[in-house]
C-alpha cells in the first residue's frame, strides 16, 4: 500500500476537514476490529476508547486522511485504507501499543520539524530498532534520552533491510509533536447541512388545468420535523382542500342560479318580465 511522504498533519487545522460522518454501528464494529487486530494490547481498552453509544465519527480530510473521533476527540487516523494509527495523545497515554523504533539526538530536531526518518538516525549509537518490524508497519518514534514518543511513523522498509541498507528514509514521518494535528485536542462534529438534504414535491392542483404546478420544498429541522417552504406559485394549503373549497363553491353557486330561475318564474312577477307571451 503506497501512503504520503509523510508529514499528514504540519499545518493541519478545520480547514483541511472536506466532511464529517456519524458511522453506522456495522462500520464502527469494522474499525474497532481493524484497531483490535493492529493493536492487540489495545482491546481490553476499546470499549473505553470506543463506547459503543457513543458516536463515532469519521472526519474527512484532505490527500485522503481520515480521522476517528470520539466525544470529540481525535483517536486514531489512517490513509485511505490503511492500517489505523493513534493519535500522540492516545500513545502518550498507552506508550506500550506500539512496536518501537528509537532516533538518535542528532535526529529529534530533524523529527520534530516534520522530516521523515533516515537509517543512519536509527542504526547509529543511540538509535535502536525492533528487528521484528517488518515493511509498511506503524511505529512509534522514540528519541534517545527522552521519555514520551515524539512522532508515530510508517516503516518503508523492514528493521533488517533498515540495518543492512543504513541509508535512505527509513520510516515516513506521519504525525509528530506540535504539529497540526497535535495542536487539535478538539474537533467538535458538525452535522451536513440541512439544505443539502432538501427534497422537492411536485404535484398539479386537479381542479385547474391553468393553475401552474406548485413546487413545495420539505427541508428536515434538527428536531425531527419538517418545515415547508412554498414557492410564489404554490398553495399555502392542501390541494385537497382547495379542491372541496371549489367543489363547494361551485354548488353553492348553482343553488343560487337556480333560486333565482324558480323566483324570476313565479306568478307574481311574472309582469316584471320584459318578455311578451307571442300568444
Amino acid at each position: 500500500m503506497k501512503l504520503l511522504d509523510g508529514r499528514c498533519f504540519p499545518m493541519f487545522s478545520f480547514e483541511d476537514i472536506s466532511a464529517q460522518n456519524q458511522v453506522k454501528a456495522s462500520v464502527q464494529r469494522k474499525i474497532r476490529q481493524s484497531i483490535a487486530d493492529e493493536y492487540p494490547g489495545l482491546e481490553p481498552l476499546l470499549d473505553d476508547l470506543l463506547p459503543k453509544k457513543s458516536p463515532m465519527i469519521v472526519v474527512k480530510c484532505q490527500n485522503h486522511l481520515n480521522l476517528v473521533v470520539v466525544n470529540n476527540v481525535p483517536l486514531f487516523f489512517n490513509i485511505r485504507d490503511g492500517p489505523y494509527m493513534p493519535t500522540l495523545r492516545l500513545l502518550h497515554q498507552y506508550p506500550d501499543i506500539m512496536k518501537k523504533f528509537q532516533v538518535d539526538r542528532g535526529a529529534i530536531k530533524f523529527v520534530l520539524s516534520g522530516a521523515n526518518i533516515m537509517c543512519p538516525g536509527l542504526t547509529s549509537p543511540g538509535g535502536s530498532l525492533d528487528v521484528e518490524v517488518e515493511e509498511e508497519t506503524p511505529v512509534a518514534i522514540m528519541a534517545e534520552g527522552k521519555q514520551h514518543a515524539l512522532a508515530i511513523g510508517y516503516t518503508k522498509m523492514s528493521a533488517k533491510d533498515i540495518k543492512t541498507i543504513n541509508k535512505g528514509i527509513g520510516v515516513d514521518n506521519m504525525h509528530y509533536l506540535n504539529d497540526g494535528l497535535w495542536k487539535q485536542r478538539a474537533i467538535p462534529y458538525s452535522p451536513p447541512s440541512s439544505s443539502s438534504a432538501q427534497l422537492s414535491v411536485t404535484y398539479p392542483l386537479p381542479f385547474d388545468p391553468c393553475f401552474p404546478r406548485a413546487n413545495i420544498t420539505n427541508t428536515p429541522k434538527r428536531d425531527g420535523g419538517r418545515e415547508e417552504s412554498h414557492s410564489l406559485a404554490a398553495p399555502k394549503y392542501p390541494a385537497l382542500l382547495v379542491f372541496l373549497l371549489a367543489v363547494v363553491f361551485h354548488n353553492h353557486h348553482r343553488a343560487a342560479a337556480y333560486q333565482s330561475i324558480q323566483t324570476f318564474s313565479s306568478p307574481a312577477d311574472a309582469h316584471k318580465s320584459p318578455v311578451t307571451s307571442r300568444r
